[in-house]
């Protein structure tokens, strides 16, 4: 049963028709036991009755079943003064029906089947009394069914032959009967002057009706009878549709006038469970169509009441607890679904959750899916709705709309449920459903699943299944996408520029390396590591959580060969100990990446930090012309480490870089902001920004995830990229070594104050006025959007770019040839700051020195003095 069918259940009980029925009460009898033997009395079977239960069959059934689907029952009818009467009684009024209109005449012996089944199989009934008094009519019926239909919504009949429902035959001839009107009665032609709304005969019944046989074997059953629709609706008196049901093969509405029949369909159960099927389906059909539904949602809501007591022995009943243990499929309404799960749970179920995006249905998620059903009794599925998608994999994403993903899952026979959700994580949703079992896939970890916290928290497990290697929609997106793209690529050469313009460069710019990244099956070969020709630096400082994230974007990088230069400023043990960061930066190595750690202590701010990487890859890399300064929050995509160098490479400019996006922001358009995108239309060219000038208005471009919807409006395709002017680029920056040297690097620091803003602005404007800068779009940096550790940032560099030097103050070139044994020459003075870690900018300036020798500190800071026009000496 799906969702519609379960609101309209919930429509039912919130209205609570008041429905009369008037019928022929009978009191349902069941034995069940064994029979595997045979009487040495007679040749008849002998059942070992070992279950026995009462029932309220015939009229008293379809009102046991308006009342469990919550409609206000009044029962009409009549029962003796017997056992089986009180019995009948007893099981009414424990069903929530108003048996006030009941008459009770010792004339009448209260009609009882009694049935013997063995092993499921009906081997004797046995029918015993009467509904009527042996004089006729019960007296009384006729004034009980007046009073019960005052202000009544809608009137079943259910004419069995026995009598009882002559007094509603009477009373309805007299004239208009003001509620909605049903009849069930196995003889419908005498019906047909009484004008009934709805006729429900089955297809034996219409057979009679219409006075002719279906030969088996011919037309299909359903076709045969809708042939004979204006000669049935004639004879039956319908004024709206007679509802033909066809056990196994469904159920025919058929409307008065021309519109087209409604066909059900069901689902076949055992014939010897069918007893009191068509008093469910007429019970359901009059509840929905009391309440206002349509003609079809009606039908197909008492088919799949009917389809629920056919799947239970003995006369079953049809409840909104039933209907909910039913339900299956989407079901979108948290509360709806909220609700079924714990009817489940009442049952004593296991239930299991899982969530995913589930965009294109592939192997790996089928068998996810069927190892997450295993786990319970069942299985919940919460699919990422589609703007939640797309904050998660950008706006390209998802290929598939949430209902259809929905749907999808729902057809696959592991699952049991799905519904969707927009939230960042089902957090809300599993505490809402309480889950027996949380379910993820194995390449996620307790520790990433911030819900994990709360399904622990009441008592339930949280299970991490193994994972499908090679079978990611990401991948499958990918390939579909790469195919034509990387041939247009082979055919044209180069990446795409604004207006379909290639890149700058050409043919003769050597390609970046390929598939350096060692793999898995190599991780213990003992092979040497390789750095290659990049340097990635990566400052940080008390974010061991966001710097193991960092590490993980570059685990994922193919190519080209890099080293890993981590440079920690925490005030307590270096972020690189944190065990997630310490896993990476072994993943790292096993891949092939050397790895350097670096204390960098004390802190003197933001670029001194930026410096001392500088000079660590100078000092230790001198082969490496490249160097990547990636902040300790910024995850790359894999493949960003090859396009960076690829876009520098070819655009011949002094850095790139891919401006960090907060994906949060998906969501968040600012075409005001990204109005200020300009392609570069081929090499970028040298140019000056300051403050104030026409080029500094670039910077809100990289607000938010603006990037995402300037790449969305381009229709990129991979391996494609567009170059773009830029005012500068946080984050994530690829500079040419030797381009960033001769710009200065950071060594301006001595220039700042300690809290500062902007160094990497400087860095940038210095190399863009020499060699050209550009950013490259799309950008796969993504901004963890974590806190800054550095919260005090009271001076911005860029506004003092003009007025800083990167020249050493005399005293802080002193300290590193502190200890020396004087008089000491100018080479002597050299190799002690070499020892003591002088940077570039300090050992340029020593060696500016007179060639003499020096008989003391103060002697050579009064040559220092001298070189850099300080205190007491002349500009040098």
């Amino acid at each position: 049963m799906a969702e519609r069918e379960y609101e309209l259940a919930h429509r039912i009980a919130a209205a609570r028709p008041t429905v009369v029925v008037i019928g022929d009460l009978i009191l349902d009898d069941w034995w069940q036991g064994a029979a595997e033997r045979l009487s040495r009395e007679a040749p008849v079977a002998v059942l070992d009755a070992g279950e026995h239960h009462l029932a309220a069959g015939g009229a008293a059934n379809t009102a046991v079943n308006l009342a469990g689907l919550g409609a206000e029952v009044r029962m009409v009818g009549a029962l003796g003064r017997d056992e089986a009467g009180d019995r009948l009684l007893e099981l009414l009024a424990d069903a929530g029906v108003d048996t006030a209109f009941v008459v009770r005449d010792a004339g009448v012996r209260t009609p009882r089947k009694t049935r013997l089944v063995a092993h499921d199989s009906v081997l004797l009934r046995v029918d015993e009394g009467a509904a009527a008094a042996e004089g006729g009519p019960v007296p009384g019926v006729a004034a009980a069914f007046a009073r019960a239909c005052e202000h009544a919504a809608a009137i079943v009949v259910c004419d069995y032959g026995m009598g009882t429902a002559d007094a509603a035959h009477a009373a309805l001839s007299q004239g208009e009967h003001p509620a909605l009107l049903v009849v069930d009665a196995h003889d419908l032609a005498a019906w047909q002057p009484v004008s009934p709304d709805l006729v429900t005969p089955d297809f034996a019944e219409a057979e009679r009706l219409l006075g002719t046989r279906w030969a088996p074997g011919g037309e299909p059953r359903r076709a045969w009878i809708a042939a004979r629709r204006d000669d049935l609706i004639a004879r039956s008196g319908a004024r709206r549709a007679a509802v033909v049901t066809l056990d196994r093969d469904g159920a025919s509405a058929l409307p008065v006038g021309s519109e087209p029949p409604v066909d059900t369909y069901a689902v076949p159960g055992p014939a010897h469970q069918a007893s009191g099927a068509g008093d469910t389906f007429t019970a359901a059909l009059t509840a929905a169509v009391a309440v206002g539904t349509g003609l079809d949602e009606a039908t197909r809501f008492a088919q799949c009441a009917a389809e629920l007591v056919v799947s239970s022995p003995g006369t079953s009943c049809c409840t909104g607890e039933d209907l909910a243990l039913a339900c299956t499929g989407v079901i979108a309404d948290h509360e709806r679904l909220r609700e079924v799960v714990a009817a489940h749970r009442r049952r004593g179920r296991r239930i299991v959750f899982t969530n995913g995006v589930f965009d294109i249905l592939h192997r790996g998620h089928a068998s996810y899916l069927a190892e997450a059903r295993a786990a319970g009794d069942l299985l919940v599925v919460a699919v990422n709705a589609d703007a939640s998608v797309r904050r998660l994999k950008g706006p390209e994403r998802p290929i598939n709309p949430e209902r259809d993903r929905a749907e999808v899952l729902a057809e696959l026979a592991s699952v049991d449920l799905v519904t969707i959700f927009d939230d960042a994580t089902p957090a809300a949703l599993i505490e809402s459903l309480r889950p027996d079992v949380y379910v993820k896939g194995g390449d996620y970890t307790e520790a990433m699943l911030a819900e994990a916290e709360i399904v622990r928290g009441y008592g339930g497990e949280v299970r991490l299944l193994g994972y499908v290697r090679d079978h990611s929609t990401t991948e499958l997106v990918e390939k579909i996408k790469s195919a034509p793209s990387a041939a247009r690529a082979s055919g044209a050469g180069g990446a795409r520029g604004a207006g379909g313009a290639r890149g700058a460069g050409g043919s003769d710019v050597p390609a970046a390396p390929t598939r350096a990244r060692r793999g898995s099956e190599r991780w213990a070969s003992g092979e040497p590591a390789s750095g290659g020709t990049l340097d990635v630096l990566i400052p940080t400082r008390d974010r061991p959580a966001e710097l193991a994230v960092t590490l993980a974007g570059l685990a994922a990088q193919d190519d080209p060969a890099f080293r890993v230069v981590v440079s920690d400023q925490s005030d307590g043990a270096p972020d690189w100990e944190h065990p997630a960061a310490a896993a990476m930066l072994r993943v790292l190595e096993a891949q092939g990446h050397p790895v350097d750690r670096l204390r960098s202590l004390p802190r003197r701010g933001l670029a001194e930090h930026r410096e001392r990487l500088l000079e660590h890859s100078l000092r230790t890399a001198p082969g490496v012309t490249e160097v990547l300064f990636l902040d300790d929050d910024v995850w790359l995509e894999p493949g960003q480490l090859a396009r960076l160098v690829e876009a520098r490479r070819k655009l011949g400019s002094g850095f790139v870089g891919e401006a960090v996006q907060g994906l949060s922001f998906l969501g968040d358009e600012r075409p005001d902001e990204t109005a200020a995108f300009e392609p570069w239309p081929g090499p970028a060219e040298p140019e000056r920004v300051r403050s104030g000038a026409p080029q500094y208005e670039r910077w809100p471009l990289h607000n938010a995830a603006n990037l995402a919807h300037v790449a969305q409006g381009l229709k990129l395709a991979p391996p494609d990229w567009v170059p773009y002017k830029v005012a500068w680029v946080g984050g994530c920056v690829l500079y040419e070594r030797a381009a960033l040297v001769e710009a200065g690097g950071f060594r301006f620091w001595r220039s700042l104050d300690e809290e500062h803003s902007g160094e990497d602005v400087v860095a940038q404007w210095r190399v863009m006025e020499r060699r050209g800068g550009a950013g490259i779009v799309p950008s796969g940096a993504v901004h963890l959007e974590a806190p800054t550790t550095v919260p005090e940032r009271g001076h911005d560099a860029k506004e003092r770019i003009d007025t800083m030097s990167d020249t050493p103050s005399p005293d802080e070139a002193l300290q590193y040839v502190a200890g020396q044994i004087y008089p000491a020459n100018l080479s002597a003075l050299l190799d002690r700051a070499r020892e003591r870690g002088a940077d570039d900018a300090a050992l340029e300036l020593l060696s500016r020195m007179p060639e003499q020798d020096y008989n003391g500190p103060t002697a050579v800071r009064r040559a220092l003095i001298e070189l850099t026009g300080g205190e007491d000496g002349p500009q040098g």
